[in-house]
């Protein structure tokens, strides 16, 4: 069964989507790298337990798919280096 076609309205919508979270992205980005405050137990102890929890799931997750990429290009080069 074919896809249904976007809209010129959501294409745009998307679109829009997309740069928020990117500039939103860069933001959240930006407060982290300027601020010491992520690195210490004591702003940590003053987090609710719940954010606390969903923010270590949130770096073990992008550690895991960093792994994963990691791999997929040491894969793609030893590949290579056997087809030579």
């Amino acid at each position: 069964m074919p896809r249904r076609q976007l809209t010129e309205a959501e294409k745009s919508a998307m679109q829009e989507g997309r740069k928020q979270t990117s500039a939103e992205r860069h933001a959240a980005l930006d407060s982290i790298m300027g601020n010491g405050q992520f690195t210490k137990p004591k702003f940590w102890k003053l987090v609710d337990d719940d954010l606390r929890k969903a923010v270590v799931k949130a770096i073990e997750k992008a550690r895991q798919l960093e792994k994963a990429g990691k791999i997929s290009r040491l894969e793609a080069e030893l590949a290579r280096l056997k087809s030579e």
